[in-house]
């Protein structure tokens, strides 16, 4: 998946047609995935943090990209303000609103691609190697080029989790 995206990014950079791509992180909004049957699942170990960023903060970064002529052509790579360990994270958003499940599982990789591949669910191997590629993988680039030109993500978990609730 993220070589695919990676091939996709290059043929439009060598294309010579203008271009902006976003590389954002990973998004609050992803954390209701991991939540299943009433259970909090994390595939494999994922021991390196991440600055989280929230898809409204995006979504705003995008639009003051199409309206600057300085971002043709650009690579934007979207940190949120803080950061955070995938499990830390779950167990926190699990505590404010899903009171109930008392433990983050976590579930080895191999497994998930072993069960999607003996049930022929892509879907299941997709996401299994996703997940493998950030257990070894810390956050790449630099946000600050982004930031300077966009502002800056502003939206903290906490503010998020309000957000939702209201």
């Amino acid at each position: 998946m993220i070589e695919n995206k990676y091939q996709a990014e290059q043929t439009i950079i060598n294309s010579g047609i203008p271009y902006m791509i976003f590389r954002p992180t990973w998004f609050f909004e992803s954390l209701d995935l991991m939540i299943r049957d009433g259970k909090a699942m994390l595939l494999g170990k994922q021991p390196n943090p991440s600055h989280w960023v929230v898809a409204d903060d995006l979504a705003r970064m995008v639009a003051t990209a199409y309206g600057k002529p300085e971002t043709k052509s650009k690579i934007f790579f979207i940190f949120g303000p803080e950061q955070h360990l995938m499990k830390d994270l779950l167990e926190k958003y699990c505590k404010l609103r899903y009171p109930e499940i008392k433990t983050v599982s976590s579930v080895p990789i191999w497994m998930m691609k072993m069960i999607g591949l003996l049930t022929g669910n892509k879907q299941l191997k997709g996401v299994a190697s996703l997940f493998a590629y950030f257990e070894k993988v810390n956050e790449l680039g630099n946000p600050d080029e982004t930031n300077a030109l966009l502002g800056k993500p502003t939206t903290t978990f906490e503010n998020w989790v309000q957000l939702k609730d209201g």
